[in-house]
């Protein structure tokens, strides 16, 4: 058991965290220009890249 003052063990809220947000796709609408996703729609012009809904199910 630790013993001690609670709220110096384990303060809340978290003093800070970071995020990294990840794209899914080529689908994305920010079209920042380092992106490595946008090339690659041009491959699969004729395909959404969606999955249908009858493979969801």
């Amino acid at each position: 058991m630790v013993k001690g003052n609670p709220e110096r063990i384990n303060p809340w809220p978290p003093k800070g965290f970071h995020v990294m947000i990840k794209p899914r796709g080529s689908a994305c609408n920010l079209r920042c220009d380092y992106c490595f996703y946008l090339p690659k729609k041009a491959l699969y012009p004729s395909s959404s890249l969606r999955m249908s809904d009858r493979v969801l199910k």
